[in-house]
């Protein structure tokens, strides 16, 4: 998703927080269903478009710059108590 690549995510809660479009998720552990999607985002417009925005996800919260301000703000609020 950071080089600007479409995606596609199983429909666990952890995939979900993402934020990817609604038909960028498949049912877990539904193979058959993870092939159609794949088989139908090859020429699904809103999915293979969707490079620019998956990299603005990835940028904007998933970025080391964000991890580390994160990572600082928990550190922080254990040893102000």
């Amino acid at each position: 998703m950071s080089y600007g690549l479409p995606a596609l995510a199983s429909d666990i809660d952890a995939h979900k927080e993402i934020g990817l479009r609604p038909k960028s998720y498949f049912a877990t552990g539904d193979i058959g269903i993870l092939r159609l999607k794949m088989e139908m985002a090859l020429s699904d417009r809103e999915i293979m478009g969707s490079g620019k925005y998956n990299a603005d996800i990835v940028a904007k919260h998933y970025s080391w710059d964000t991890a580390v301000a994160k990572t600082a703000t928990v550190f922080g609020s254990c040893f102000n108590d």
